[in-house]
């Protein structure tokens, strides 16, 4: 107090108070305890009861100055209800220094917290303990709910520096700790207490005012918060609480929290910190900063769901992988609400997924997808992007599987709004890997999810994608998981309690395709194998007793899957599916003369389709090995008993070997009157035969046949020789080897060629029906010796004698095959009462008979007069010669017009004989894919080599005067290549062609081995492929297109001799072409088999070491692409080739190849590969380039038909590739290299050379390809290539250097100069202005002058100064091309032309679109006195101005007419 007792600032008060709050104050309580530590604090943060008991319990000194504040203030204790101090901190002279007391008291509480001698007498005392506990939650609570706040600053410094010494004096405490674990010496922790409620209070403390006083103030909270973090992890979520009620002043604050965040979100180890981390982040990550939101994406990209694998241990605490599981769910809660309401992040996501490249994808990617899918409005992106994804090779099962095994609880949330409808929408899909990844979607959510509830979801869409019926694809499909989950020993008891829902299916079975029943009927065999599958078998023999073929093949379906599904150990149940076999046996072979059309396939019967059932469960080895040996036994007997007969010497005759069957020996005589005279033929096993096939028997005209119907004979065939072989599990084939070389009984040869139209009707019938037996057979034992003859007995041995012998007498076999489809064909095409076996003949056409018939009743005239009639004609009146001149000439006329009928008879029967030919052809069984193996059989290959040299020093030693005398080309060559190409088309292809014999190599359901999300198993398709690889099947490939190439390049073989080689180049480049063209090899495992296969194409190496599992570039590619470039180049550029066709299909497989070569470039560069790739791919380009270039100056051979699919695409090729070479140099004024160049040439040596000729008719000296035919294609091309040109142009870089505005310019007047020709030509030849050429000339305009006026005219206007009288060439010359545009308009309303009338209104917008921008081009610079405007005459095409016309057209011309004209002053 000063000197007159006033206290000065208060500082008496002051004085009291810090010594008050500074000490420990005791206040006895009058408790039993005695005197209670900081009780007189507690008491004055307590709430007021009465002023009495307050005064009675203070220190005289502080209760006398306490008076003196007066009444309001002890009034306001009453009204208020509030604490001392609270009423203290509304004082403004008391509140800074009482708000430093309480918070240095805070820190006091802390250092006793670590003086165990003071906690000790605290502890002894209950109300010591409670005011130790209650006290600095107490202050805290006050600061936080001050009203005002005098000196924020000061509090906020204060409360950091607390906050400071608070987190140092912490315990220390385990690493990994969760909320509901305790922490050692943490649970009973002041200190920390305070510090969480410090951190909490830190947002209502501060205000916009502070911060905008001290700048810097944020920055030390943020620093101060982030070390909590730091020391104590457990401190984030109060430090992420306090940090969002924060106001930042600035973006980088906003940057630096966001970025600490996402430092956290990596570095914490402690799982359950995750959720509020993303909550934080997906709330206040600025929707403005793209580079934030992107950096949050990558960051979430980078986590990981459930342990790692290093994490894992059996001895785990099941309840840390409850709390790791349970905050993942969170977490991922949270960003599916980030992601619903954050387009932002959604579309940062999207982009950042679409940029990466296939092989970088992580889990993480597809579980961000699933959560961002769960919004509505994202499914649709989402489904896209996956469905790319898959496509690209970026989306495997393996990564589904990464993603979803044991994160089951954490994607549970997330079942029913995205990864459900996501499953679905992949499994509708028409792209096939979308649907397999689809289908391993729907297998993991399966195993992950255990509930009963959401497996019970998952079956129901199951199968109401299999009951949808909508796509095939769709259904197979859902079977295939179905199957798969069944197969699983994880899954197939759990699946077992579905079975009601998958019974219900039975209700439409005949609504089934035949695949998708054999995946029913094993389904539900197979999840009935503990019950007996009543319900199931009285559907089979419901629908055996039916009669139709439809009803029965279900029956035989289901009674052949049950038969699969049943193992060695289950006896009494095989004895049960024998006996039921041999019921569906007997019942088809009563019923077999009944047959049916069934999905579109050739009319067959019940047994037929029985034995096809059977063949393909032995091909799946999933028969028991009691039901094979009945098979064996039932059908081997029936098979050599009812078609084979045995042989006998003959000494008495010339023939070795002669039927002992007295009735074969007359047929052999030509003693059988209504058979043609037979021939035993084709006797591949000579003396040592014992038994011949009696084909010609078989089709005796008027005898019954039953069982011995030819039809069956290939078929027991097919099913013995799969029970036999070793591949599917039998003891081998060389138990039945005597029917690979035994003789055929057939007519005799020369009745197949020369005399078969001396026989009759009857004969002949029978003749081509044995034939076509004949070669059926012949397919048959070559699909079913193939194996042998590649492999031996045993597959993988080394090739011994048996196994040389097999496979010539193979190779004998198919050559067999083809004398015989020769001899059919040419029968077949005479005798059209026959018809393959359950078709009915092809009606003839009346109008076919009907002229056969008018030839044959007139007689061969010549309408020529001899001598006699002569000497007449010298003697008859004028009317008698007037009347012969009449009688003649209606001779003449009748000859003419019977000549004609004639002509038109001999089409009409050539095409109905061309039909009939096709038909047999497609009825023939046949041929298995692994006969193309015969391709690298010795027998076929080059010089009959089997490799012992190298096949690429074999046939370049040899030149094309040698090659030609080789077996280059042959029938069977060119079939085995097309069953190749056709093979591969199926295999790789969406829809497989089950004649090629395709069921083992696309899957096949009774082997119940469908491809599995978790199993990796070899893809049969590369299996193939790896055969092809070993048995030198692409080896012999390349020694046929290097040999056919070597003759074709010759110019001294004659043409004739080039037959051949021709017809098995063409074969050579469609199967190159398929190759090439197949983008489902190009997987990490399809890999290493396209390298290997385009090296032995290339250069002829064979494989010799194992084939690599993966690869994940092409490092060869280049070079040997490079190699079959320049085979083929020298096939289809010989001189003495004139077949366009086979050009066009050699420019296809070039055009393949480069495609080829840009996706593997594209693939690397995506991939961060280092390669030239990109240099090669230009080379290659531009070699395609020049030999367009060729190819349209060549002359081809007279009555070529020069169209769009053979000019029109080489114009195309030859503009497109030679793009590849810049237009433009920045180093030089060069302007004649790539695209431009080309034009230049099409342009000025063709199309301007085209109207020399008289009607412009041509064809063009130098270009025979282009004339007036062909002009159409020639300027669609320039025209498209020019937009396309000087669209490019200005997608390139250019800066304003001299040299660079200068060759742009350049470039453009080139441009705008061949744009006027070809505006010209139009314009002065009549002969060229057809309405098709008009309307590309305006379509191609429209465009053109649209660039010119968008593009060019503001890079010329920032370049005028130094380019002004170039740039008004420009402009002078672009008017020019305008006013023609509209002259054709105005000619299209004179002639009434829509289609050009149409484009009136395109041409006006960008006409006045082009002035615009003149004028503001002129504007700019200065220099709009040069720009005049004018009334444009109406003119025709040819620009002359039309003299008179309708006063009505005039006005109505001049409105659509464009209204300009520039010029010069």
């Amino acid at each position: 107090m000063d000197k007159s007792g006033a206290d000065v600032d208060n500082a008496a008060v002051l004085e009291t108070m810090e010594s008050m709050l500074g000490s420990e104050g005791e206040l006895d309580l009058d408790s039993s305890q005695g005197k209670v530590k900081n009780g007189l604090l507690r008491k004055m943060l307590l709430p007021l009861t009465s002023q009495g008991g307050i005064q009675d319990n203070m220190e005289d000194q502080f209760a006398t100055q306490l008076s003196q504040m007066g009444n309001d203030l002890e009034n306001e204790w009453v009204t208020y209800d509030s604490s001392l101090i609270k009423v203290l901190l509304r004082v403004e002279a008391l509140q800074p220094t009482l708000l430093v007391c309480l918070i240095t008291k805070l820190q006091e509480f802390a250092a006793m917290e670590q003086d165990e001698e003071i906690l000790n007498v605290i502890h002894e005392n209950v109300d010591s303990f409670t005011c130790f506990e209650e006290i600095p939650r107490l202050i805290i609570s006050h600061i936080r709910w001050m009203e005002l706040i005098l000196d924020p600053i000061s509090l906020i410094s204060a409360v950091l520096e607390c906050i400071t010494f608070l987190y140092s004096t912490l315990p220390e405490v385990d690493d990994d700790v969760s909320p509901g674990k305790k922490k050692k010496g943490a649970s009973d922790s002041v200190s920390r207490s305070i510090l969480l409620d410090l951190i909490a209070t830190l947002p209502d403390i501060v205000d916009d005012g502070s911060m905008a006083q001290e700048p810097e103030l944020m920055e030390n909270i943020l620093n101060t918060l982030r070390d909590v973090r730091v020391q104590d992890s457990t401190f984030l979520i109060p430090v992420l609480d306090a940090v969002s009620s924060l106001r930042f002043t600035t973006d980088e604050q906003i940057e630096t929290i966001i970025n600490d965040a996402l430092e956290a979100l990596e570095s914490v180890s402690e799982s359950w910190l995750f959720p509020s981390i993303t909550k934080f982040l997906v709330q206040h990550i600025p929707r403005s900063d793209t580079d934030l939101c992107n950096k949050a994406i990558e960051t979430f990209r980078r986590l990981h769901l459930g342990y790692e694998e290093d994490e894992e241990d059996e001895t785990m605490q099941r309840s840390s992988v409850h709390e790791k599981t349970d905050s993942e769910a969170l977490m991922l809660e949270a960003l599916v609400q980030g992601f619903m309401y954050r387009t932002d992040l959604t579309n940062a996501l999207i982009n950042a997924i679409k940029c990466t490249a296939p092989s970088q994808h992580g889990s993480a990617d597809l579980w961000l997808l699933f959560c961002c899918a769960s919004a509505p409005h994202n499914k649709n992106k989402i489904k896209q992007l996956i469905k790319a994804k898959t496509m690209s090779g970026g989306f495997t099962n393996e990564l589904i599987v990464d993603t979803m095994k044991g994160n089951g609880a954490a994607l549970a949330n997330i079942f029913q709004s995205s990864l459900l409808p996501l499953a679905d929408e992949l499994v509708r899909a028409n792209e096939r890997v979308a649907r397999l990844f689809g289908s391993a979607l729907y297998e993991e959510m399966y195993i992950e999810f255990d509930d009963r509830s959401l497996r019970q979801d998952i079956v129901g869409q199951l199968i109401i994608h299999v009951a949808s019926g909508l796509s095939y694809d769709e259904v197979d499909t859902a079977f295939r998981v179905l199957c798969n989950l069944a197969q699983n020993q994880k899954t197939a008891n759990s699946l077992k309690l579905y079975q009601p829902f998958l019974l219900s299916l039975l209700e439409n079975v005949q609504l089934y395709s035949k695949e998708h029943l054999r995946y029913l009927f094993l389904l539900l065999f197979t999840l009935g194998a503990d019950t007996d599958s009543d319900e199931v078998k009285i559907v089979i023999t419901k629908y055996l007793a039916i009669q139709q073929i439809e009803s029965k093949q279900i029956a035989i379906i289901g009674a052949v899957s049950f038969a699969c599904s049943l193992g060695d150990s289950q006896v009494e149940q095989t004895k049960e599916a024998i006996t039921l076999l041999e019921s569906v046996t007997k019942n088809c072979m009563s019923s077999f003369n009944g047959s049916v059309r069934i999905h579109g396939e050739i009319n067959i019967s019940a047994l037929s389709l029985f034995f096809d059932e059977l063949c393909l469960a032995m091909k799946a080895v999933a028969l028991p090995q009691a039901i094979k040996a009945w098979i064996v036994d039932r059908f081997s007997g029936c098979l050599e008993d009812t078609y084979f007969r045995d042989l006998d010497q003959d000494k008495s005759s010339h023939l070795s070997l002669v039927p002992k069957n007295d009735d074969d020996k007359a047929l052999i005589h030509g003693r059988h009157p209504k058979m043609p005279g037979g021939e035993l033929r084709y006797n591949l096993d000579g003396h040592d035969a014992i038994l011949y096939l009696k084909l010609l028997s078989l089709h005796e005209p008027g005898v019954e046949q039953t069982t011995e119907s030819a039809e069956n004979l290939c078929y027991l065939l097919r099913i013995l020789s799969i029970a036999h072989e070793e591949k599917y599990g039998g003891d081998g084939i060389d138990n039945i080897d005597a029917l690979l070389g035994c003789p055929l009984l057939l007519p005799q040869s020369d009745l197949c060629g020369i005399d078969f139209t001396h026989m009759t009707e009857i004969q002949k019938l029978v003749t081509v029906q044995t034939l076509f037996s004949a070669v059926s057979w012949c397919r048959e034992i070559a699909n079913a010796f193939i194996f042998a003859a590649s492999f031996g007995a045993s597959e993988g041995t080394q090739a011994t004698q048996d196994q040389d012998q097999t496979r010539k007498k193979v190779v004998q076999k198919l050559n067999a095959m083809m004398e015989l489809e020769e001899e059919l064909v040419l029968c077949s095409r005479k005798c059209y009462s026959f018809a393959p076996p359950g078709k009915t003949p092809l009606p003839v056409p009346r109008d076919l008979l009907k002229l056969s018939t008018e030839a044959m009743k007139h007689g061969e005239g010549n309408g020529s007069c001899d001598e006699s009639e002569i000497d007449n004609i010298g003697r008859m009146t004028k009317e008698e010669k007037k009347a012969y001149a009449a009688i003649k000439k209606a001779a003449k006329k009748k000859e003419a017009d019977r000549l004609k009928s004639k002509q038109k008879a001999l089409k009409m029967k050539a095409k109905f004989e061309d039909e009939i030919e096709e038909r047999v052809r497609s009825s023939l069984s046949p041929l298995s894919l692994y006969v193309c193996l015969g391709l690298g059989f010795q027998e076929l290959r080059i010089g009959n080599t089997l490799g012992t040299e190298s096949s690429q020093d074999l046939v370049l030693s040899m030149g094309a005067s040698e090659l030609k005398n080789h077996n280059v080309g042959s029938e069977l060559t060119s079939t085995l290549l097309q069953l190749l190409t056709k093979g591969l088309d199926a295999l790789f292809g969406k829809d497989g062609d089950s004649s090629q014999g395709l069921e083992e190599l696309k899957g096949n359901p009774y082997s119940m081995q469908c491809t599995n999300s978790r199993t990796k198993q070899k893809d049969p398709s590369l299996e193939f492929l790896g055969l092809c690889i070993e048995h030198d099947v692409f080896v012999s490939l390349y020694e046929r297109l290097v040999s056919c190439a070597e003759i074709l390049g010759d110019d001294e073989i004659e043409k004739e001799s080039k037959v051949n080689a021709i017809q098995c180049t063409l074969d050579l480049m469609k199967c190159l072409t398929t190759i090439l063209s197949i983008d489902e090899i190009h997987t990490k495992q399809g890999r290493a088999y396209f390298e290997i296969i385009i090296k032995q194409i290339a250069v002829g190496e064979r494989q010799s070491g194992k084939i690599s599992n993966e690869l994940r570039r092409y490092p060869f590619f280049a070079y040997n692409a490079d190699k079959i470039f320049s085979l083929l180049e020298e096939a289809i550029t010989g001189n003495d080739i004139d077949q366009i066709d086979f050009t066009m299909i050699g420019m296809e497989c070039v055009e393949a190849l480069v495609l080829r070569a840009e996706k593997i470039q594209m693939f690397e560069e995506m991939n961060k590969i280092k390669g030239k790739m990109r240099e090669e791919v230009t080379k290659m380009k531009l070699r395609v380039s020049s030999i367009c270039l060729d190819l349209l100056k060549k002359e081809w051979r007279e009555g070529t038909s020069l169209n769009k699919q053979n000019v029109g695409k080489l114009l195309r090729l030859y503009l497109d590739f030679s793009a590849c070479g810049s237009s433009i140099s920045t180093n030089s004024k060069d302007t004649q290299s790539g695209r431009l160049k080309a034009l230049d040439v099409l342009i000025n040596e063709a199309l301007c050379e085209l109207p020399s000729f008289e009607g412009c008719k041509g064809p063009v000296d130098g270009f025979p390809t282009c004339n007036k035919a062909t002009f159409g294609l020639y300027f669609s091309a320039v025209l498209n290539g020019i937009n396309s040109e000087i669209s490019q142009l200005f997608q390139l870089p250019s800066n304003s250097e001299p040299n660079d505005v200068d060759c742009y310019i350049s470039t453009l007047e080139h441009l705008v100069a061949l744009n006027l020709k070809l505006s010209n030509l139009t314009k002065e030849n009549p002969a060229l202005a057809k309405t098709a050429n008009l309307l590309l000339q305006l379509k191609s305009g429209n465009k053109f002058v649209d660039v010119i006026a968008k593009k060019a005219l503001p890079f010329c206007a920032k370049n005028y100064k130094n380019f002004g009288d170039r740039v008004l060439n420009l402009i002078k010359e672009t008017q020019e091309i305008t006013k023609q545009m509209n002259y054709i308009i105005s000619h299209g309303k004179r002639t009434k032309e829509k289609v050009l009338v149409k484009e009136a209104p395109k041409v006006r917008k960008v006409c006045e679109g082009f002035i615009h921008h003149t004028k503001s081009l002129l504007a700019k610079n200065s220099v709009e006195d040069i720009f005049w405007s004018g009334n444009v005459k109406n003119r025709n095409i040819d620009g002359s101005i039309i003299a008179e016309e309708d006063k009505d057209n005039e006005s109505e011309e001049d409105e659509s007419s464009d209204t300009e004209s520039e010029g010069e002053n």
